[in-house]
């Protein structure tokens, strides 16, 4: 994940791939029960490298996305701290009115 860049393009290149294979299973002069067998199994394999690669990615990205969660946390914390304390002060320095 640190090259953005090369990530997307590792992607295009494997999703090229399957799609090149699919075709080719697809335009093979085979009888379509065994070619619908082996794109099956195809499948299966791209799935799970599929499966693998988002496994190696969802720990990261928890990670970046519980900082983010906890950074937001803290700046609402401060925030209202700072707003109950900008409360108290306008309750302190407010004018008391007096019934008539």
């Amino acid at each position: 994940m640190a090259d953005n860049g090369l990530d997307k393009f590792v992607t295009g290149m494997v999703f090229g791939a399957a799609m090149g294979a699919v075709l080719g299973l697809l335009l093979a002069p085979k009888p379509g029960s065994e070619t619908r067998q082996i794109v099956r199994e195809r499948a299966g394999e791209y799935l799970d490298v599929a499966r693998e690669r988002a496994g190696e990615y969802a720990g990261p990205v928890r990670e970046r996305a519980e900082g983010y969660i906890g950074t937001a946390r803290e700046r609402v914390s401060n925030m209202r701290r700072r707003g109950n304390q900008e409360a108290a002060e306008e309750q302190v320095s407010a004018p008391v009115l007096e019934d008539e």
